[in-house]
């Protein structure tokens, strides 16, 4: 805004609502109306500009920050009512002969009060400014004619550097990036600490020790939180290494994370390009992005994803680097299962197919039939198939069968297609019908196994990623399997997979306050070895990076340490734990908890606890009813097979499936007669 009101309480003001406090505004002015021979248009006077912040003084005054990196100093009229700005605070030379600098080079975003205890114990407060250039500039003596600059800390450059186009060079540009520019400051009280923030999405902590002469000590910043400078959309999970996935947003920069330790572990640029889509290969050698202007840079590792630093460069192999074969943006791109191929696809609707098997990523086939921008794909499990999704909602099926690979073959050699009847057919739109194929990923948002993932109120565009969670050993045989999906309502969806009921109940998350753009299941070994499930959200325009880690609902028992034996807290949690495995509230009913305790612990249908008995009664009449229909020796024989240990196994089971029977039947009984005593 280029005017300013200042409002001040005022006891005597008409109130007619009966409001306990009244404020009354005065204007403000930019131009010094008690000195008739000031001239406005003077390089030193104020002028009309954008306030970006203020902060009042405890001597009545105030500072502002202005959009041309100045702070301005008001103070009350003296002739009349108001506020009129009497100074500019500047900065002195490194010597009498230089001439006074502005306080930043432009754009002061934040001013801040902070006490420090002086040498006689008392708290005397300082004036914190933060704006361009990534400087923290601190102002003392606030109660005197005209606070006065004693001390600056510096962000680092290097941690705010980006490519900038050469005919846009910022203000304080140094020659290789553009510094940051800090937009929040806060002080922790009582103590010499500050957090800082800047518009990389950075979060710094700066310590600021006051010497008894009152300077400070130098000042080392620590960065807390490295953030994104653009939208983030893109993520993809490595798949050996533990914890760690990688994330490009609409700049120029790639960043490795360890999501157990939520820190930084490597990056790299794309050379003023913007990322948009990434994926890792599966053997984990190669990463591939795609960038806004349909280029696909193609990195490996080279400590073989080893260490805390990693660092990725070229692969050598490449002949062009990067691939530019399309002119437009790449909205998603994946590695074949078999490791052999690349699947690129993005703006122009086309799908273009590349022979990674040897490191030269060669173009094998361009595929048409989208009509609108292609944004999912997913591989089948034995590389045959393709299966994409457009924004137009079509969900199209390629052939990518190149044949088996000939014997002995392994990655990083050549692997040319197995006949040419093969070479032919690569590539061609397939309208068979594919239900029983299996596959390898599942991002696509239509389909029969996520049939199901629309709650009510959703729409097409609603929905923005779906990812399905991977197999885990410790499941065994069933592979209770998840289905992740992100909206455009900064919430994070879990189902289970596959999602084929009309709005299937599920556990619904918020967290982001943008659209979600993308979604990927990341598994690790906890302490005791069992592999486990997290979930990496991207914010898209938050430029946020969520970790979510998904933990099993366990039916809560009597012999839980945090229960300590009490029935109460028992009846508690169980109506917790039924609220969250059904979305419902449990009525306390234990037949109705019983039944769902039984379906988490898998013992439905053959496997539920009557099932169980009736197949041994029936084995054990069999084997009886088989013995007695033969001759005069048949009860004997069929004496012999009851003396046998398989005999007596059966005999044991049935003992206790019918004590568990019984146990049923009495419940049965007990709810029977509380429903005839009920009006």
């Amino acid at each position: 805004m280029k005017h300013i009101n200042f409002f001040k309480e005022d006891p005597k003001a008409p109130n007619p609502k009966g409001h306990k406090r009244m404020w009354v505004a005065e204007a403000g002015s930019f131009v010094n109306k008690q000195d008739p021979n000031a001239n406005p248009k003077a390089k030193d006077a104020p002028q009309v500009q954008d306030v970006m912040c203020v902060e009042f003084l405890s001597n009545g005054n105030i500072v502002t920050g202005m959009a041309s990196g100045d702070i301005y100093l008001w103070k009350p009229m003296a002739t009349s009512h108001g506020m009129q700005c009497d100074k500019i605070l500047m900065i002195p030379g490194a010597d009498p002969t230089k001439p006074k600098e502005r306080a930043h080079l432009h754009t002061v975003q934040v001013l801040k009060i902070r006490f420090v205890r002086s040498s006689s114990g008392d708290a005397v407060p300082t004036l914190l400014s933060g704006g361009g250039g990534g400087k923290i500039k601190i102002w003392k003596d606030l109660d005197g004619e005209v606070p006065i600059y004693t001390h600056e800390v510096e962000l680092p450059k290097k941690q705010g550097e980006r490519a900038v186009v050469p005919s846009q060079v910022p203000i304080g540009f140094n020659g290789k990036g553009q510094p940051p520019s800090i937009k929040a400051l806060d002080c922790f009280p009582g103590a010499d600490d500050l957090v800082v923030g800047t518009d990389k999405c950075d979060i710094y902590k700066i310590k600021l020790v006051a010497k008894p002469d009152g300077t400070f000590e130098p000042a080392v910043p620590t960065l807390l939180v490295k953030g994104h400078t653009a939208d983030v959309n893109a993520i993809d999970v490595h798949p050996k290494r533990e914890y760690l996935f990688a994330s490009a947003a609409l700049s120029d920069m790639v960043y490795l994370w360890d999501a157990n330790l939520r820190s930084l572990v490597g990056q790299c640029s794309l050379k003023g390009r913007q990322g948009t889509a990434i994926t890792f290969r599966g053997d984990a050698k190669h990463l591939a992005i795609g960038t806004d202007d349909g280029c696909v840079y193609v990195f490996r590792e080279l400590n073989d994803w080893e260490g805390d630093s990693l660092r990725l460069q070229k692969v050598p192999e490449m002949g062009i680097w990067p691939l530019r074969d399309s002119t437009v943006g790449i909205s998603v791109l994946g590695y074949s299962p078999d490791l052999r191929s690349l699947a690129v696809a993005g703006h122009d609707q086309m799908v273009h197919l590349y022979d990674c098997a040897d490191g030269k990523y060669v173009r094998l086939k361009r595929c048409q039939g989208h009509s609108a921008t292609v944004s999912h794909l997913d591989w089948s499990v034995d590389s045959r198939l393709l299966q994409t999704q457009c924004n137009a909602y079509e969900l199209l099926y390629w052939n990518t069968d190149r044949g088996d690979p000939p014997a002995g073959w392994e990655i990083g050699q050549p692997c040319p297609f197995s006949d040419s009847r093969k070479r032919r057919g690569f590539g061609l739109q397939i309208t068979d019908e594919q239900r029983d194929t299996k596959w390898a990923t599942w991002s696509c948002k239509f389909g029969f196994d996520v049939m199901g993932i629309w709650p009510s109120g959703y729409i097409n565009t609603t929905i923005k990623m779906v990812a399905r969670s991977p197999r885990l050993e410790s499941n065994g045989a069933n592979p209770k399997q998840m289905l992740a999906a992100v909206d455009a309502r900064g919430n994070m969806m879990v189902f289970n997979y596959p999602t084929v009921v009309y709005r299937q109940p599920m556990h619904c998350q918020p967290g982001h306050s943008s659209f979600v753009m993308n979604v990927k299941w990341l598994s690790y070994k906890d302490e005791e070895g069992v592999d486990q499930l997290m979930l990496v959200t991207a914010g898209g325009h938050d430029r946020s990076l969520m970790t979510w880690r998904v933990k099993k609902l366990t039916p809560p028992t009597i012999d839980d340490p945090k229960l300590l034996k009490n029935e109460g807290q028992l009846m508690e949690a169980k109506k917790e734990w039924y609220y969250k495995y059904t979305g419902e509230e449990w009525s306390g009913e234990d037949g109705i908890y019983a039944k769902y305790e039984n379906i988490y612990h898998g013992l439905v249908g053959p496997n539920a606890p009557g099932a169980k008995a009736a197949k041994a009664k029936k084995e054990l009449a069999d084997k009886s009813g088989g013995g007695g229909a033969g001759a005069v020796g048949g009860a004997g024989a069929s004496g012999a097979d009851l003396s046998s240990a398989s005999a007596a196994d059966l005999q044991s089971t049935i003992k206790t499936q019918e004590a568990e029977l019984a146990k049923q039947q009495k419940l049965i009984e007990d709810l029977q007669a509380q429903l005839a005593s009920k009006p």
